[in-house]
């Protein structure tokens, strides 16, 4: 998961309690296609000093290999501003995509380039790909600790 900005300060990961129940929310209002699909949602994200970036992935639990759909989100965060309210933002955001997906089953929407849309007057970015986030996430840290050695 790459951020759409260059940064220099380290960043902050996303508050545990909310990223579960976020999935917990997006489980249940899409719970036919989970079912159908045998799917769940992955919630990962980080947070920056001037950014907030949110990726959604719906994908098999146990299979990796597997090809999710991802939507990926950033939001600019400027100082004093709320993490959590702009991840709801995007939560909210996000929704319009997966209604479109599970909506049409020929959907083929995926955006490999960040796009920036304007939501409820509200500016954000968005990418929509088949990146393994959590796949992503394991290999950056097993090469952090490579490094390390």
């Amino acid at each position: 998961m790459q951020s759409r900005n260059t940064h220099h300060d380290p960043a902050q990961p996303l508050p545990a309690q909310w990223a579960f129940d976020v999935k917990k929310v997006l489980i249940s209002a899409y719970q036919q296609s989970c079912q159908k699909d045998g799917h769940t949602f992955e919630i990962n994200g980080l947070s920056f000093p001037t950014e907030v970036i949110l990726a959604i992935s719906y994908c098999h639990p146990e299979h990796l290999e597997a090809i999710p759909l991802t939507c990926i989100l950033s939001m600019d965060l400027r100082p004093k501003e709320s993490v959590v309210q702009k991840l709801n933002f995007m939560i909210d955001a996000s929704s319009l995509l997966f209604d479109s997906y599970f909506a049409d089953d020929n959907w083929d929407g995926h955006i490999a380039d960040w796009q920036e849309a304007t939501h409820q007057n509200e500016t954000f970015y968005y990418q929509v790909t088949r990146e393994n986030v959590s796949l992503s996430i394991e290999a950056d840290r097993i090469l952090a600790s490579a490094e390390d050695s």
